[in-house]
């Protein structure tokens, strides 16, 4: 059977040939810009197959709204999903660098001494520990040579901004530096040179900008020109010819990455208020069961805590003369004043110390006889973290009238730590030890603790013939 379209192409030609206006073929070679060609075939019942080219407008179209696409495209979507198994399970990780924290202060005692001492020339602090790493301070008097290789290498330009601000001619300043002396170690830090005075702000040069490369033992980091010299010579934190220069360091010690599946919740959990609970039974006395007399005041307490905290106070309580000692009114304490007792008791509920400076309206010695009593009494107790917060306490205030008495309190009640830093700060210099000699508390030093006495020359004589 002719098609249409072949129908339509032969009755075409007579017009064509005769000159006539015929329909154009090019309607049958491309679709028309202003519609499109609807194709439609029979089903496979009927007896021939229709080819329908003829044309509908824009109008005659209806195509599928913006709602209906987004639904046949979820819809597609949905059914993809499912096919591999259902929804979108989202992790989260986060890069927190772990770093370690450390402070030192470098004394310099007699500075105009170290006039004169020449460029490149340097005293040097003792070592101290930051991030499982050993540093040291080290501070040049007349300024650090720029012919010095290290100057380059570990100091010039360290914040590697292309500026001058951490070398130049340092003819006139002081130069500091701060030195890492662990062997064979690569350490990134940061860290901050400072001057201070107990009575000003720090005067803080700072390279916190961005972690500095400490590549082996000997790398520094620095100010070739720290202070100029007649300025620091004019100023408020040159007292007394004593110079304190303060170190900050922070160690970058990891960058661990933490994973946390299937949450994207970061819930914050308060710190522990379990000894704040425990010292409301102290300051409220609920249900105390032992009471204590010091002179004229009396204090209530806890068996159960006192026992628990104290080896002292356990052999006390529930050892055989427990139950004699617990029937009495109260027990009384001998050889203590009451601040301190209260101060003992505030540690052994807080596991810290009190705030002494109130109490003792700011009185330093009366504040320092209160922590030497504190500290005996945590050596009868058995409390060593309380006799070492005491002990610290006692270091930062040693001079050359105390020193003495300290060290006898050091060697009577078994702190080395404290022997140590009394030896040390009085063989720290020759003058310094001649002034200890006619301190009273010499006398009681040499009396009471002579071997004491006998390591502390021993050391001195090393010391000046090193």
């Amino acid at each position: 059977m002719m098609s249409q379209a072949r129908r339509a192409l032969l009755s075409a030609l007579p017009a064509f040939r005769a000159g006539k206006k015929a329909p154009s073929f090019s309607a049958l070679r491309r679709p028309h810009p202003a519609g499109r060609a609807a194709f439609s075939t029979t089903t496979a019942g009927s007896t021939a197959a229709e080819l329908d080219v003829s044309w509908k407008s824009p109008a005659e179209f209806q195509p599928l709204s913006s709602a209906s696409a987004g639904a046949a495209l979820n819809n597609g979507s949905s059914a993809a999903a499912a096919s591999h198994g259902g929804g979108i399970t989202t992790t989260t990780s986060r890069c927190a660098p772990e770093t370690a924290q450390g402070r030192h202060v470098f004394e310099i005692a007699g500075y105009s001494l170290l006039r004169g001492l020449g460029v490149g020339q340097c005293v040097q602090s003792a070592n101290f520990s930051v991030g499982g790493y050993d540093w040291c301070i080290q501070f040049y008097p007349d300024g650090k040579s720029e012919d010095d290789d290290d100057y380059y290498r570990y100091s010039s330009d360290s914040d590697g901004d292309g500026s001058d601000d951490d070398y130049n001619d340092d003819e006139g300043h002081v130069s500091v530096f701060v030195t890492l002396m662990s062997k064979d170690a690569n350490v990134r830090a940061l860290c901050d040179l400072s001057l201070v005075h107990p009575c000003l702000p720090p005067l803080t040069r700072s390279g916190k900008k961005k972690p500095k490369l400490f590549n082996g033992e000997g790398s520094s980091w620095g100010f070739g020109k720290f202070k100029q010299r007649c300025d620091l010579e004019g100023s408020d934190y040159l007292e007394d010819d004593r110079l304190l220069i303060q170190c900050d360091v922070k160690v970058i010690t990891g960058t661990p990455v933490l994973q946390s599946p299937k949450t994207l919740c970061d819930i914050q959990v308060p710190p522990s208020d379990l000894l704040q609970d425990i010292k409301k039974f102290l300051d409220e006395e609920k249900k105390a069961d032992v009471t204590f007399k010091v002179k004229d005041e009396v204090f209530h307490a806890h068996k159960f805590v006192l026992a628990m905290r104290t080896p002292f106070f356990d052999a006390e309580l529930n050892g055989p003369r427990g139950g004699v000692i617990t029937k009495r009114q109260y027990i009384t304490i001998e050889d203590m004043e009451p601040a301190a007792f209260k101060a003992l008791l505030h540690f052994i509920y807080t596991d810290s110390l009190p705030d002494m400076d109130d109490d003792l309206e700011g009185d330093s010695s009366k504040k320092e006889e209160q922590v030497k009593s504190l500290l005996a009494a945590a050596d009868r107790c058995g409390l060593e973290r309380m006799k070492l917060m005491c002990a610290s306490i006692l270091c930062k205030g040693l001079k050359v009238e105390n020193v003495a008495a300290t060290l006898a309190l050091a060697e009577q009640h078994h702190c080395k730590q404290l022997k140590d830093a009394c030896i040390g700060f009085m063989i720290n210099s020759a003058d310094r030890v001649d002034d200890v000699v006619v301190s009273p508390g010499y006398q009681l030093l040499k009396a009471a603790c002579p071997a004491s006495l006998v390591e502390l020359w021993e050391k001195s004589a090393k010391s000046r013939n090193f």
